[in-house]
C-alpha cells in the first residue's frame, strides 16, 4: 500500500500516544515483547479514506486452529495493537477483509473470529479514537454492555459479556468488519470538525515521519 493509504507503526510509538497508567503500560509492553520474541510482525495500518475501510469483511470458513496464515495474522494484529497502545484492531485495518479482530481486556488480548453481537444494553458517552484516523478523539454514544459470540484462536465457540471501555472497543472493531467507521456515529458538526483535525494531523505525520 502506498503512503497515502497506509501508515507504519513507528508513527504511533508511545511517545506520540495518549498517556497510559503504569499498569496498562506494563501490560501492553509485556505483551508486545512476548509476541516480538515469538516472531510476530508489525502491520501497517490502513488509513482513512482508503476505500478498503468501507468494505464488508467476509466470514472465515477454514479450520481456525490449523490455519497457519490466520494464526500468524492474529498474532501480528495483537503485536500491532499493543505496540500502538490501542484497545482494539480489526483485520480490515491491516488490509485483510476477513471477520477477525483483537481487543485488549483487563486479562490481556482476546482474539475473535467471526464475532456476532448478541445483545447490548445501557449507554455510555465518552471519547473514542481509531488507528485509521490517528490521534483524533471524539465523544461517541455506545452501549455500556454488549454480549458477543465468537470463535477463539483454538476454534472454541465463546459467548462473553463486555462492559465499559472494552465493550466500546469490541463494538468499534465489529463496526469496522461491516465497513462502518466511528465517523458514521457523529453528527454533522462533529464529523466536519474531526475530519479537519485529521487532515492537519495526517499532514504533520507525513512531515514528521515521512509516511
Amino acid at each position: 500500500m502506498c503512503a497515502a493509504n497506509a501508515i507504519g507503526v513507528s508513527s504511533y510509538r508511545k511517545e506520540n500516544m495518549e498517556p497510559q497508567t503504569n499498569a496498562v503500560e506494563d501490560m501492553f509492553g509485556q505483551e508486545a515483547l512476548g509476541l516480538e520474541n515469538q516472531g510476530a510482525s508489525l502491520k501497517d495500518i490502513v488509513m482513512y479514506p482508503n476505500p478498503l475501510l468501507r468494505e464488508k469483511s467476509s466470514l472465515f470458513l477454514g479450520s481456525i486452529p490449523h490455519d497457519g496464515t490466520l494464526q500468524k495474522l492474529m498474532n501480528d494484529m495483537v503485536r500491532t495493537m499493543t505496540e500502538t497502545r490501542a484497545m482494539g484492531l480489526s483485520a480490515i485495518q491491516v488490509g485483510v477483509p476477513v471477520r477477525v479482530l483483537v481487543v485488549m481486556t483487563d486479562d490481556g488480548p482476546v482474539k475473535m473470529v467471526n464475532p456476532v453481537v448478541k445483545a447490548v444494553g445501557g449507554n455510555q458517552y465518552s471519547d473514542e479514537g481509531c488507528l485509521s484516523l490517528p490521534f483524533i478523539y471524539t465523544k461517541i454514544n455506545r452501549p455500556e454492555q454488549t454480549t458477543v459470540t465468537y470463535f477463539n484462536e483454538k476454534g472454541d465457540s465463546v459467548t462473553f459479556e463486555y462492559e465499559g471501555v472494552t465493550a466500546r472497543a469490541v463494538l468499534h472493531e465489529i463496526d469496522h468488519l461491516d465497513g462502518v467507521l466511528f465517523l458514521d456515529k457523529m453528527n454533522f458538526v462533529q464529523r466536519e470538525s474531526t475530519l479537519k483535525k485529521f487532515k492537519r494531523t495526517k499532514k504533520k505525520m507525513q512531515r514528521d515521519f515521512g509516511e
